[in-house]
């Protein structure tokens, strides 16, 4: 049985997600007083040095929970994937083209398969245009 209160967060639009995506800068830290610690031998060590000071658990909902011996009254926020993503990479700069290149080439030919045009439609692209007048002819 858990022994921490779990809230759901699935929302990027939920009041809850929106102050901790605050917490990434430092206005936010300082507006709120508080910040946002990752990192497992930082984590731990706050946890264990500073215990009353940590308000919550924020992880993936299908991700482990708050460790054993992590205080009672610490929130367990179980982010949906994406939200979670959100934090962990804000500008979403990390290139998971780099990180998994084969999936990356799948990905990409069926994109490509996806978006060629058909035959019919290749030959009507690659005919030249017809040059039209602008302009009208006569006879002066």
């Amino acid at each position: 049985m858990n022994r921490h209160v779990v809230r759901p967060l699935a929302s990027d639009q939920n009041p809850r997600f929106k102050d901790l995506k605050k917490l990434l800068g430092g206005r936010g830290v300082r507006k709120s007083g508080h910040a946002l610690v990752a990192g497992a031998r930082q984590v731990a060590e706050i946890l264990a040095r500073h215990p009353d000071a940590c308000r919550a658990w924020i992880g993936r909902e299908d991700r482990e929970p708050p460790p054993a011996g992590s205080p009672a009254h610490l929130e367990w926020l179980q982010l949906a994937p994406e939200l979670f993503d959100l934090l962990v990479d804000p500008g979403e700069e990390t290139n998971v083209f780099d990180r998994n290149p084969a999936v990356a080439s799948r990905l990409s030919a069926r994109v490509s398969a996806s978006t060629m045009p058909s035959s019919e439609s290749a030959s009507r692209s690659r005919r030249p245009a017809r040059a039209r007048s602008s302009g009208s002819t006569g006879t002066g």
